[in-house]
């Protein structure tokens, strides 16, 4: 669901992302913690919390949205 398909539902806004919005965000880059962890620059552990109960940076959310409202491949973000 990744290309041409837009970010999903709710994950709009400037407001702070939820723990659900997080996931779901990953869900629709097609990555899993440890996976996110590498795109991030976080490790697997914190990339974890995140999804679980940990409020998520500004900066991290930002990322996030861009990378699923642009269609920006993860694994491009990585290598910078």
């Amino acid at each position: 669901s990744r290309a041409g398909s837009g970010p999903p539902k709710g994950i709009k806004g400037h407001s702070a992302m939820t723990n659900a919005q997080y996931r779901k965000l990953l869900e629709h880059l097609g990555l899993n913690v440890v996976e996110a962890g590498r795109v991030l620059g976080i490790s697997p552990r914190q990339a974890q919390r995140y999804a679980a109960n940990d409020a998520i940076p500004g900066p991290v959310a930002k990322l996030m949205r861009l990378m699923a409202e642009k269609n920006i491949d993860p694994e491009y973000v990585e290598t910078l």
